[in-house]
């Protein structure tokens, strides 16, 4: 009903507007980008010891994810790849142009077709596969899972 409607709409704006005055208290940006790359890496990152790879199929996501990198570390751009990972039935190519104007990267691995979708066609015309971010340089990965590690072991230290 549309009274339904308009009561989750003004529940959904002062959840929002809780959020802007949270994030309008943070003082330190630089210690807020580092927390939330962690947090990102722990959840949607590579847990293979070999790789620093994050991905997602949300470009909104994969742009904060390069933002905080970008912004809050020392990266060397030319350390970036990108693959995609698809479904049977999409257009690799068409989705690594969709992708490299997404995240500016031009270096790609070859994409990767998920072959237990043969024969099912892609339902969302939005989706357009999962863009895994790669960063050759592990010290980036080891200091976010780190970081991770410290944040929760402090989340459940004993209280003196």
């Amino acid at each position: 009903s549309d009274v339904y409607k308009r009561q989750r709409l003004a529940r959904i704006d002062f959840q929002r507007k809780q959020a802007t005055a949270l994030v309008d208290t943070i003082i330190d940006q630089h210690l807020a980008n580092h927390v939330a790359a962690a947090m990102l890496y722990l959840a949607e990152g590579a847990k293979g010891e070999g790789a620093c790879a994050f991905g997602n199929s949300d470009p909104q996501v994969i742009r904060y994810w390069l933002h905080l990198l970008r912004t809050s570390f020392d990266v060397d751009e030319s350390k970036f790849c990108i693959q995609i990972l698809c479904r049977a039935d999409q257009d690799p190519d068409e989705l690594v142009r969709y992708w490299a104007s997404i995240t500016g990267i031009q270096r790609f691995i070859k994409s990767h077709a998920d072959n237990r979708t043969v024969g099912k066609p892609t339902k969302r015309s939005t989706y357009k596969g999962v863009c895994q971010v790669y960063y050759h340089d592990l010290s980036l990965r080891r200091y976010l899972d780190a970081l991770a590690q410290e944040l929760m072991a402090r989340a459940f230290a004993p209280v003196d």
